[in-house]
C-alpha cells in the first residue's frame, strides 16, 4: 500500500509540474535549481563530489527528551573562478527532521583562497567539509540565495546587503502568481506561527537568468572570504 501511495503522489506531482510549466509558473526551489545549473554550466571549472555529505543546522526543536533538528545538506561543490579568485559553490536541500520542513533549498557560497588551484580534489573536498562544519550552527549565513516552501526567497547575513540592493527592487517583475493562504488556519513552525499556505508564490523562469547574473556580478566584485 505504501508503494502504491508513493506512486500516486509521484504521478500527482508530475501532473502539477506539467500544469505549472504550461502556465509558465516555477516554484522558488525550482528557480534556485535552474539558477545553480546556469552558473554551473557557464562558470564552473569542475565539480567535486564530497566523500560524505556536509550539514548546516537551520532549525532545532530539541529538548531534554528527544532531538529534532533540520539541516541543509550538501553533497557536492563546484569551483568557480572569477577575477582570479576561486569561489566554492554548493546547492543544498532541506534534510532531517520536521524543523526543516518549511525550507526547500539554497546556494551556499564561500571563498577558500587561491591555494586551491594546487590541491587535489580530495584536499579541496576536505577543506570544503571543514569550512561548512566550522559554520555548522550558523544556518543560512553563507547562503547567497535560499527558498522557503511558501515561495519566499531570502539570503544569508553575509550576502544580505548586496543581494537586497540588487534583487529587491526587481523581484516583483518576476512574480507570476502571489502567495495564497488558508483563511483562519495557521501552521506552527520552530520560529513561530505563520499562516497556512494554500498555494506558494510562483515565478517566471526568466528570474533564474536574473539571479545567476546577479550572483556572478556580486562575486566578481567581492573580496569576501
Amino acid at each position: 500500500m505504501k508503494i502504491k501511495r508513493k506512486l500516486r503522489n509521484i504521478k500527482w506531482e508530475i501532473r502539477q509540474i506539467i500544469r505549472r510549466r504550461i502556465k509558465g509558473e516555477y516554484r522558488a526551489g525550482e528557480i534556485i535549481d535552474i539558477t545553480f545549473r546556469k552558473i554551473k554550466k557557464k562558470y564552473a571549472e569542475q565539480e567535486i563530489i564530497l566523500p560524505h555529505y556536509a550539514l548546516s543546522l537551520i532549525a532545532d526543536d530539541s529538548d531534554y527528551h528527544r532531538t529534532r533538528q533540520g539541516f541543509m545538506r550538501y553533497d557536492s561543490v563546484i569551483l568557480v573562478r572569477l577575477e582570479n579568485k576561486i569561489w566554492v559553490m554548493s546547492k543544498g536541500r532541506a534534510w532531517g527532521a520536521y524543523p526543516a520542513d518549511p525550507y526547500d533549498n539554497d546556494i551556499l557560497v564561500g571563498g577558500l583562497g587561491d591555494s586551491l588551484k594546487n590541491e587535489s580534489n580530495q584536499e579541496i573536498a576536505e577543506k570544503v567539509m571543514e569550512h561548512i562544519s566550522s559554520h555548522w550552527m550558523s544556518g543560512f549565513t553563507n547562503s547567497i540565495i535560499a527558498a522557503r516552501n511558501s515561495g519566499h526567497l531570502f539570503t544569508g547575513r553575509k550576502w544580505q546587503k548586496f543581494m537586497t540592493e540588487l534583487v529587491d527592487p526587481n523581484i516583483s517583475d518576476f512574480v507570476k502568481k502571489g502567495l495564497e493562504t488558508h483563511k483562519g488556519y495557521i501552521t506552527l513552525e520552530v520560529g513561530g506561527i505563520v499562516p497556512a499556505v494554500k498555494s506558494s508564490i510562483k515565478y517566471k523562469k526568466e528570474f533564474a537568468d536574473f539571479l545567476a547574473e546577479t550572483i556572478i556580478e556580486i562575486l566578481s566584485n567581492s573580496n569576501s572570504e
